[in-house]
Formats: structure tokens, sequence, C-alpha cells
């Protein structure tokens, strides 16, 4: 999909943002009855307006040049964020302890901005030019686009691989015990590690100065265990071991993805920046 780019990539980066979004509204009342009306009520209402945006947000992004994007749609966002956290207060603020209601709000209101806004800069590093760098040093290179997003996703994926094998085997010291108890520090170092030498020999291979693939993926590094992190709070405070099980062995859609939300947007405006895009 990062090669053939188009409306094939959008519909890709809306399904697993709606399926992001699924995921982030059942953690976030995971600890509510699943048989009580406020629950069923929250199912069927709440999260409508927050698909309606995964699903639009791709398609904007790829409609739109990026440069329009953000200010084109900042009224609209704030219309479906509102309209969404007006439905969960009015479901859930009836009866309820105020500072659950706020946990929760406010939980549905992040995540909407959060989950399509961030998952739309897949679309927006697909797009992006080679800003004057010579990819592959051929007439027949692919797209830019689909090298700077094949860059992501690999350091992305190489920071995640490093920090599974090598914490599983060899990590001795808690990272952040009270968020994530299984990460540890020496997984954190070597994800940080696979993360700069993958984003630094493929970004080569590309045709990217070896500095600039260095500095990124170091970013990266730090970048996407933020994400992590920030999951496993939400995971931690739904007592949940993962976020879904729509990716048999990887868990679900944010289990599979999270570095991804703070990775794309770093690399993209990186890239912008010292490329002068």
């Amino acid at each position: 999909m990062a090669w053939v780019g188009g409306w094939y990539l959008a519909a890709v980066v809306a399904l697993l943002t709606v399926g992001s979004l699924r995921e982030l509204y059942r953690m976030a009342f995971a600890r509510r009855p699943e048989g009580s009306l406020a629950h069923s009520l929250f199912l069927r209402s709440a999260p409508a307006p927050g698909y309606v945006f995964g699903v639009l947000v791709p398609v904007a992004c790829l409609a739109l040049p990026e440069s329009r994007f953000p200010g084109s749609y900042l009224g609209v966002l704030g219309i479906l964020l509102g309209l969404t956290l007006i439905v969960a207060l009015v479901r859930f603020g009836l009866g309820r302890a105020r500072t659950v209601v706020v946990v929760e709000g406010a939980t549905v209101f992040l995540g909407t901005l959060y989950l399509p806004v961030l998952f739309g800069y897949v679309i927006h590093l697909r797009q992006l030019a080679s800003y004057g760098v010579e990819l592959w040093g051929v007439e027949a290179a692919p797209p830019a686009g689909a090298c700077w997003l094949t860059l992501v996703l690999a350091g992305c994926w190489a920071e995640d691989i490093a920090a599974y094998l090598v914490g599983t085997r060899l990590g001795r010291r808690k990272l952040c015990p009270k968020i994530s108890p299984g990460k540890t520090v020496e997984g954190a170092i070597a994800g940080l590690a696979g993360s700069v030498l993958v984003t630094a020999a493929l970004g080569a291979w590309f045709g990217l100065p070896v500095v600039h693939g260095l500095a990124l993926g170091a970013l990266m590094g730090v970048a996407g265990q933020l994400g992590d992190l920030s999951e496993s709070v939400l995971k931690r405070r739904a007592g949940v071991k993962d976020a879904g099980a729509m990716l048999p062995g990887h868990g679900g859609v944010l289990d599979r993805f999270d570095s991804l939300l703070f990775n794309g947007p770093l690399a993209f405006y990186y890239l912008r920046l010292v490329f002068g895009g």
C-alpha cells in the first residue's frame, strides 16, 4: 500500500483508524457493566462522530494538499469533537460521579482528535516529494513518498522487534512499572538502537544522507516508545493486556501501530524542515 498509495492507501488508513477508535472507546468504558443501559447507549451513539471523522480525515488528507489541510479543517474538527463530547456527557453524565464523567468524556474527546489526525500523516508522508534528494539514484525509482513511508514503517517495526527480543531475554530493570510492567530499560535501549540502525541503513539505500538517517532514527526511537507508553496508560486503566484481538499474534490495531502514531508526524515535519519543503 505504501507503494500503491492513492485511494487504496486511504482506504487502509480509514480502516485502521476506525478499528483503533473502536478499541479506544471500548478501553475507555471497559469497567462499565456490559449489560447496563448506559453502556449500550454509548456503544450505539457516542462513537459515531468519531468513526465518521476517522473516515473523513484520510479522504481529506488525500484530496487536499497538506498545506491546506490543517487550516481548512480546524472548524470541522472542532464541531465533530464538540458533538462527540456532548453526546458522551449527556449519555453518562446523569447519576455519575463527576470525576468519572470527566475522565470518560475527555478520553472520547481526545481520542477522536488523537487517532484520526495522527493516522492521517500516513497519507501526508506518502505525498511527500524528494526535496532534492536523489532517491535510489536511478530514473525508474519508486515515488519519493513511498520511500519515506516505507522508511518510517521499517523504523517503527525495527524498534518494536528489537525492544521485544532484547527485553524478553535480557531485560532486568523496569522502565515504567506503574504504566507498563513488561517494558524494561534494556528493551528500550535496544529499540532505540534498532530504529537508528534500520532507519540509517534503509535511508541510505533510498538516498537519504546518513546523518539525517541517524538523527531521524534516534528521534523515532524515542517518540515511538512514548507512543507505546501512551497506549499502555489506556490499557492499564482499562485492566486489559491488549487493546484488541483484530491482529492475531499482535493484539489490536493500537498494539501494532501505536508507535507509528507519533512517528508519522515527527518524520513528516523533520523531512520537510530539513529539505526545505
